[in-house]
């Protein structure tokens, strides 16, 4: 097709060629006579044109990049409209792109230095004016014929004031160069940038970005989740202090980056500068990548209630993770008080590492993503059952301890208090993937642990386990052993005498400890590196002695990337241990676990009536779904289903089948029902019969199966949340639903936690983060609001530390217009590892009073002068 423009005049350009198109534009090369110069000349798409939302992010970017005069920005010329046709002008850089530059081969360091600062210098000067480019990239840095770098399309930038706000919410970028906040649709700033900027120079120095994969959503998952892989762990030719700076870019947390990208350019060209090195760094090649089974059993946390301290009081806590609750909603009146179970991870709950690299479970068809299965090497590098007795490790006995083969598995044993024995096995390496299973034998005391990086019985690492799923990383020198991580509970670990699947990956001067293929920590290895590693065994008494036992070892090359977290929890309803809150009410119905299955009763005259139960241990980014579900007694219209996404009591998706065969897919926004979906499907069981429902949620597409068929598909704006069910009587009557057979999969978020008041209970949240703590106060009596704002306050402490300056706002919510609700924010630090205790005390100074009954008439609940509230949070941080 003749592209309508060729050849055409616009204003003073004439139109000689297409030569790119950028993420709203075709880019033309064009004359301008009367300066006698070849431009590059940006036309916004027809469609787009009409668009007032893509007009004025086009216009945006024209006064935006025409404000910023910098030597590396590529500067505009002109900017005009003609016969419905928008365009800038911009100057012509006939080298081509950075892309095109580093498909050629690995580039000089000393024009990697260069470029880096040219453009950090840049983005430092936009920054400094307020603008975020957001769209750091190899195709946006151009290159002129004396080898200079400009920075060009500055089409998704954004005025970090929010003066200009006019891309809506969401994520914007490219995954391969986004940095973890803003995969994450987190506020970012200039170091978001930096990260980006890092990527560039991983890649031109490495031949690849830092993190690949087949998918966006994969890729942008593993620049939240996925450790780092070093330069210098892929060439080894790239000099450490140039590796060290650009990782340091390309920290997770942007506290942890340089606090320019001018600072980030400057250090990594003194890094440059201070190397003999010159020439280019050929690649060496990628090691293959595996993909791992895991189990894990976590303990349960007997689920506990609280007394509200008034009907139209409800004061909730949100924190960055989750815990559940019940809650039943009538179509005409809020929802009455709400049970709070106090809840750990349940034993249930599977902490998943999938295989590095692979992609999560396409869209378009639903798989069963927890059946990844172990692809280890063949043949090992050391493999040993324990079986033969004569397979090579040492044996004997000393007064106090011994070691060698007992039933079929290697033991470790102390009969003293306060001793320590370490055996190394297998060849000297530089690199392995080693894995041991490991239990205590005729008891559960002490400790006993693997072996990483021995270079000998005085220099090695070693992670320690006891039979209180407890912890500890060590680090054994001739000065004595030291804790790099002492004893922390992980939910990871199998209490007693359970087996704990053990294993060490070292790559380079990297060690990742996993317990069940949890990742736990990674430490870097202090010893010589010239020196080759062996692993080994360990075991330690405590007050008495101890009988450690090993078996199923075996040794690997290492992966190619340290491995990333998937979760995934498992119900039978055979009992609570997963620490759901079921509850009963009067004359409303509830819910019950009992006799395999997790019940709901819906019993009310209003219609349609829907009883609610969502599950506290995890707020799923990603999510596959499946449950039975069964409508055991009720009308055609009855309705059960699932809960996904759910943020608090009034955000949140519900999917349901009807009994006469039909399908609903409805999203609650402040309280707000919209209907996403809906029809009717031969697929699904009518008349009380069974019914498996399976979801999907990968980057926003949702798929829905019921009975192991599609039925369904849509485009969803999906917000990280927990997972729930539901059952509705839709006519006047009692409608019962059952459901069994849970199963959930997907990765975590680290950016939701809500927890309601009253529970003095724990949580669980993954990875050291900063966390916002939000307490609410909602009430319906007029004027209450007023006073309570006036007369009250509210104090925090992490650890005993106070938290200060809080912010203090009040908002009445859309969809409950008769109801107005307070709100503190807290931004609390980093947790590091290990539990935290969060204190809350809300106090009044005045004697308040508030109260309504659920016919609108006064009930008068008094708080204060005082104390009115003292509660608290344990958060245990894993790592």
């Amino acid at each position: 097709m003749t592209d309508p423009l060729i050849g055409k005049t616009l204003n003073q350009f004439e139109i000689l060629e297409a030569i790119g198109q950028g993420g709203m534009a075709m880019v033309y090369q064009a004359r301008q006579p009367a300066m006698n110069r070849i431009v590059a000349l940006k036309v916004l798409s027809t469609p787009m044109a009409v668009n007032p939302t893509f007009l004025a992010r086009f216009k945006q970017e024209a006064q935006m990049i025409a404000s910023l005069e910098h030597a590396h920005i590529l500067p505009v010329f002109d900017m005009g409209e003609q016969e419905g046709w928008i365009f800038i002008a911009m100057r012509y850089m006939s080298h081509g792109t950075l892309t095109s530059r580093i498909a050629q081969g690995p580039v000089p360091l000393k024009d990697v230095g260069k470029w880096i600062e040219q453009i950090g210098s840049a983005l430092d000067y936009a920054h400094q004016r307020g603008v975020v480019h957001r769209d750091v990239k190899p195709s946006n840095v151009l290159l002129d014929a004396q080898g200079n770098a400009f920075l060009a399309d500055f089409g998704i930038a954004k005025w970090s004031e929010g003066s200009l706000d006019l891309t809506g919410s969401g994520v914007i970028g490219t995954p391969q160069y986004m940095s973890p906040e803003q995969g994450q649709g987190l506020k970012i700033d200039g170091r978001s940038d930096e990260y980006s900027l890092a990527v560039l120079a991983y890649e031109m120095i490495v031949g690849r970005p830092p993190f690949e994969a087949e998918t966006p959503f994969a890729i942008v998952l593993k620049h939240i989740t996925e450790p780092l892989t070093p330069p210098i762990l892929i060439n080894p030719r790239v000099p450490q202090a140039v590796s060290d700076v650009i990782s340091r870019a390309l920290s997770k947390d942007p506290n942890e980056r340089y606090p320019t990208t001018l600072v980030f350019a400057q250090a990594l060209s003194a890094a440059i500068v201070a190397e003999p090195i010159g020439g280019t760094l050929p690649l060496p090649q990628a090691a293959p990548t595996e993909a791992i089974h895991i189990t894990k059993h976590e303990p349960a946390t007997a689920p506990r209630r609280f007394r509200p301290i008034g009907i139209v009081a409800a004061l909730a806590v949100l924190l960055t993770l989750g815990i559940g609750v019940m809650l039943i909603l009538s179509a005409n009146r809020p929802p009455p008080d709400r049970p709070v179970a106090t809840i750990g991870l349940g034993p249930n709950v599977i902490v998943q590492t999938p295989t590095p690299g692979a992609t999560p479970t396409s869209a378009a068809v639903i798989t069963d993503t927890s059946t990844l299965k172990a692809d280890r090497c063949t043949p090992p590098l050391l493999a040993d059952t324990f079986d033969d007795p004569n397979s090579g490790l040492p044996r004997g006995e000393q007064s106090d301890t011994r070691w060698g083969y007992v039933d079929g598995a290697y033991q470790l044993f102390i009969n003293v208090a306060n001793r320590m024995q370490t055996r190394l096995i297998g060849p000297l390496l530089d690199e392995y993937d080693a894995t041991i299973e490991a239990h205590f034998g005729s008891n559960n005391l002490g400790s006993y642990g693997l072996v990483a990086a021995a270079r000998n019985l005085n220099d090695y690492y070693a992670l320690t386990i006891d039979g209180d799923q407890r912890y500890a990383i060590i680090r054994r020198t001739p000065a004595g052993t030291q804790a790099i991580r002492d004893w922390l509970f992980s939910p990871a670990l199998n209490a007693g005498q359970e087996v704990n699947r053990l294993r060490v990956v070292q790559r380079g001067n990297k060690v990742a400890f996993y317990a069940n293929d949890v990742l736990l920590k990674i430490v870097q290895d202090e010893g010589d590196p010239a020196v080759k590693r062996s692993i080994g065994l360990t075991a330690a008494s405590f007050a008495l002695g101890t009988d450690a036992r090993f078996d199923n070892l075996r040794v690997c090359p290492p992966p190619a990337e340290f491995a990333v977290r998937q979760v995934t929890l498992l119900d039978a309803f055979d009992d609570n241990r997963n620490g759901w809150a079921p509850q009963q009410f009067e004359a409303s119905g509830g819910s019950t676990i009992e006799n395999g299955q997790f019940t709901f009763e819906s019993l009310s005259t209003q219609v349609p009536y829907v009883v609610l139960n969502w599950n506290p241990n995890v707020a799923f980014n990603a999510l596959d779904l499946r449950v039975d579900a069964q409508i055991v007694s009720g009308t055609p219209a009855s309705q059960a289903g699932v809960l996904f996404g759910l943020q608090d009591f009034y955000n949140y998706f519900w999917f349901g089948i009807t009994n006469d065969g039909r399908y609903h897919l409805y999203r609650q926004q402040e309280g707000k029902s919209s209907l996403v979906a809906q029809g009717a499907s031969p697929l699904i069981h009518t008349d009380l019969a069974l019914n498996q429902i399976h979801l999907s949620v990968i980057s926003n597409t949702l798929s829905i199966a019921v009975n192991d068929r599609l039925i369904t598909q849509a485009a969803i704006d999906y917000t990280p949340g927990y997972i729930g069910l539901w059952c509705e009587a839709y006519q006047p009557g009692r409608t019962l639903c059952a459901f069994d057979n849970l199963h959930a999969v997907g990765t975590p978020s680290d950016s939701l936690l809500y927890i309601y008041p009253f529970c003095n209970c724990r949580r669980t949240v993954y990875g050291a983060q900063p966390l916002e703590v939000r307490w609410r106060w909602g009430a319906k009596t007029p004027g209450y609001l007023d006073q309570f704002r006036a007369g009250t306050t509210l104090t925090a402490t992490v650890d005993g530390v106070l938290v200060e300056n809080p912010q203090q706002y009040w908002t009445v919510p859309q969809a409950r217009p008769d109801e107005a609700e307070m709100f503190w924010i807290y931004d609390l630090p980093s947790l590091e590892p290990g539990a935290h205790v969060i204190e809350f005390v809300v106090r009044s100074d005045t004697k308040l009073t508030d109260g309504m009954d659920e016919n609108g008439d006064s009930q008068l609940d008094t708080y204060g002068p005082g104390d009115i509230y003292v509660g608290y949070v344990e958060v245990v941080v894993l790592p």
